[in-house]
């Protein structure tokens, strides 16, 4: 008499294929993934460790897609300031060239020029208190952003003692971040208050500097017109200056955003390398069990059917027939480099890398610029996985096989995943018996030196050949299933329930069981 069953199912859950599962798995570039993936052992707490690094970089791509525009609308002012500067030149040379002017007139123009420099002084801690108000803002919306990442509701899924404990520290390290983002709240209202009496006492400024200027024109028409011309380049001056500071600052920012978008994307691709290197090993040991009839092969990045869908959608309205172009870019530039080329709008990059004029390039790179990057610099490109199986002279792809011949690769496979519970209903279905006999049969004997297998059959070769441990006999009434027998193999009433279903009775019973308990 057999053991009692044991508990099967202790830790990861069995994984169950019916005969449609076996046909379909191999057949779409996901299902040959996960089929590879299921070798490789998973690593706690990556998924939660590359979702955060995720939302980082879509974070610091939002942060520098908003400073880019700002730095977009100050490009003008930026433009004008060669032009500015020639203009005071020529001024104040003619300036320079005028003689006999009344001490008034010089006066005057001495106070007009001092309020200019302090009009000049207020703009400035205008800006200055516009660019804190500004800061402040991106500021308050990262704590925000990161106080909802922290108090998220992966924190509901830890189980363990340790983990929950440092949950508690992660929930005080968002009360944190919700207090400083408070604080930052409450500085709205003086900023603003500065803001508006710096306003207000330009304003009084430049109230009394248009009264003086009007005296100083009426002095002396030409005189004051030149000084009055000087005192406008110079205030234009100093604001585009300002200006130009504030560009500077701007850039260097977003340089700053990107090396940190940077570093977290080298993360992100070292681990998607290290998935690669795991994939490979995986194809070389299916390789090595079951050359030549069955061959594996893992191309990196070769999966690029999503992101050639992500720059579809990006491009849909825009007038690009770009169902084409969308695939020579997924197969040609990677997500990365195409959104940093998209930032700097860089057409000749993407014009070379597919050869296409710039033209065409720039409405590309237009169309894409107006969805969220983020989406773009986040995408992983799938490794692509195929098999094959050996059709006399040459390895054939599974979509160009039978379905009993694309089960013949996928079932081998299978069973060579260790350190789970396997439930096939039917496999041999759709199968040769020589493959049942050479292959099915020898895998399932190896898997069942470590791993617990449970096949449901009409086969009865399954079970003689495969030197089952327990085999179990139903019956139906046509309405329920019911047992009829479940013993170890070599009690009469199995052989029984075998033989009566066995082509060849009790005879081929007892030489297939004697000949393969025979094999070394």
């Amino acid at each position: 008499m057999p053991p009692p069953p044991q508990n099967i199912f202790k830790g990861l859950p069995p994984l169950v294929f019916s005969q449609r599962e076996i046909e379909k798995i191999g057949l779409h570039p996901t299902g040959r993934l996960r089929l590879l993936d299921g070798f490789i052992e998973p690593s706690g707490g990556a998924t939660s460790e590359v979702a955060q690094q995720e939302a980082r970089i879509r974070s610091l791509t939002k942060e520098i897609a908003n400073r880019q525009r700002e730095i977009n609308t100050l490009g003008d002012e930026v433009e004008r300031l060669p032009n500015l500067r020639a203009s005071l030149k020529h001024s104040r040379e003619q300036q320079q060239a005028q003689e006999g002017q009344s001490a008034e007139i010089a006066q005057k123009s001495k106070q007009l020029d001092e309020l200019s420099q302090k009009i000049a002084l207020l703009s400035r801690e205008i800006e200055e208190l516009d660019r804190l108000d500004l800061e402040l803002n991106v500021a308050y919306g990262s704590l925000s952003d990161a106080t909802q990442a922290i108090e998220g509701d992966w924190l509901k899924t830890l189980n363990s003692d340790s983990s929950r404990a440092i949950a508690a520290n992660v929930l005080d390290i968002g009360n944190d971040l919700r207090t400083a983002t408070n604080r930052i709240d409450a500085l709205s209202e003086p900023i603003n208050s500065a803001t508006n009496q710096a306003r207000m006492r330009r304003g009084e400024l430049e109230a009394e500097a248009r009264h003086l200027r009007s005296e100083v024109e009426a002095l002396s028409a030409g005189a004051g017109a030149i000084a009055a011309t000087i005192q406008q380049l110079d205030a234009e001056i100093r604001k585009c200056e300002s200006v130009v500071e504030r560009r500077q600052a701007r850039q260097s920012s977003i340089d700053q955003l990107k090396i940190q978008r940077a570093e977290l994307l080298q993360t992100l691709e070292e681990a998607w390398q290290r998935t690669f290197e795991k994939r490979k090993l995986v194809a070389a040991d299916i390789n090595a069990k079951f050359a030549p009839l069955i061959k594996a092969d893992v191309e990196q990045f070769g999966y690029t059917a999503p992101y050639s869908g992500l720059l579809r959608n990006m491009m849909q309205g825009s007038g690009i027939q770009y169902s084409e172009v969308s695939k020579k870019i997924a197969s040609t530039v990677s997500p990365r480099e195409l959104g940093e080329w998209v930032e700097d709008f860089d057409t000749r990059a993407l014009a070379q890398a597919i050869g296409i004029s710039e033209d065409r390039a720039a409405k590309i790179i237009w169309a894409i610029s107006q969805n969220d990057l983020g989406d773009l610099f986040v995408l992983k490109v799938e490794d692509s996985v195929q098999f094959y199986l050996q059709d006399q002279s040459k390895h054939k792809p599974l979509n160009a096989l039978s379905t009993g011949q694309q089960c013949t690769v996928i079932l081998p496979i299978i069973l060579n995943e260790t350190g789970r519970v396997l439930i096939f209903d039917q496999p041999e279905d759709h199968i040769d018996n020589a493959f049942i006999v050479g292959t099915l049969v020898k895998s399932m004997r190896e898997r069942a030196k470590d791993d617990q297998l449970l096949v449901a059959s009409h086969n009865a070769n399954i079970p003689v050949l495969g030197n089952a441990t327990r085999v179990t006999q139903m019956g139906s009434t046509g309405d329920r299933g019911f047992l009829l027998v479940s013993n170890s193999l070599d009690v009469p009433e199995v052989v029984e329930a075998i033989t009566n279903v066995m082509e060849g009775g009790i005879e081929a019973f007892d030489a297939r069981s004697k000949f393969y308990h025979a094999e070394p």
